[in-house]
């Protein structure tokens, strides 16, 4: 037998769920009481793929220029293109931010 009655109707269920709506509050870090802490900064998945830190903090990157067309290019820049290279210091802040999320 099928139940015809409002709980069975799907229009009905709308008006049949009580929802209540209520602010979360999470736990300060700092001093335990109830506050908003800030969210967790996440690594840039591009940069953590193309660049990595050395012992010491520097960021190494690989050159531009060796996808194709090698043929073309000399043996010595061929070389120079296969030997990984440092990042500017006018960038290291900006690489460093976005390694470190």
């Amino acid at each position: 037998m099928i139940d015809h009655g409002l709980a069975s109707n799907p229009w009905h269920v709308k008006d049949q769920l009580k929802l209540t709506w209520r602010r979360v509050r999470f736990p300060d870090a700092t001093n335990g009481k109830a506050g908003r802490t800030m969210p967790k900064l996440k690594t840039h998945k591009g940069i953590l793929k193309r660049m990595r830190l050395t012992r010491k903090g520097k960021i190494v990157r690989s050159r531009a220029g060796a996808g194709h067309l090698m043929s073309d290019k000399s043996g010595q820049r061929r070389r120079h293109i296969r030997r990984a290279a440092l990042v500017h210091k006018t960038q290291v802040k900006t690489y460093t931010r976005l390694f470190t999320g």
